[in-house]
């Protein structure tokens, strides 16, 4: 898995995406309206017939910056418009959490010594060992069986090598 892969959405979609298309549409006709609306704005300067009254009379053009709040009212309407037509994409998050019991027979015939130095000291020592090499995020749970099984130790991850050693 690469570094890009890891929580970096592939595949957008949208759960609505003629909303997302006909509003889309609706703020393009907006910025549109608005061009035509400066453009019709210059044509009615243009018909004073005296260019040095018409500079006394209005007043100097700010420029870029009287276009500014129509520029922005369209972003935010691009932004709402997207988020109204409900975008959702699948990412892959990387998590390292698991719940592991371990079960621990303690039943008579545990107490056999056919194992050295014998089966239920055997089996806690491979409990120890596989506990202590599980990732530290991992919950860990300890239950004992014979005839009826018991939690010994509820899953936390707290519990380690030192818990199941402790069991008897």
């Amino acid at each position: 898995m690469t570094a890009l892969a890891v929580g970096v959405p592939r595949h957008w979609t949208f759960d609505a995406p003629t909303r997302l298309l006909l509003l889309l549409l609706l703020v393009v006709g907006l910025a549109v309206a608005y061009l035509l609306l400066q453009r019709r704005r210059s044509c009615y300067e243009a018909r004073f017939s005296e260019v040095d009254l018409l500079a006394s009379v209005l007043p100097r053009r700010p420029g870029w910056r009287r276009h500014l709040p129509a520029a922005v009212l369209l972003l935010a309407l691009v932004a709402l418009t997207t988020a109204f037509a409900r975008p959702r994409a699948d990412v892959k998050v990387p998590r390292e959490r698991a719940t592991v019991v371990i079960a621990l027979d303690v039943l008579g015939s545990m107490q056999a010594t056919d194992v050295s130095p014998g089966r239920l000291s055997a089996a806690k020592a491979a409990a120890v060992r596989f506990v202590g090499s599980l990732p530290k995020t991992f919950d860990v749970g300890l239950v004992s069986f014979s005839s009826a099984a018991t939690v010994q130790v509820a899953p936390t991850r707290t519990t380690r090598a030192s818990r199941v050693r402790s069991t008897r």
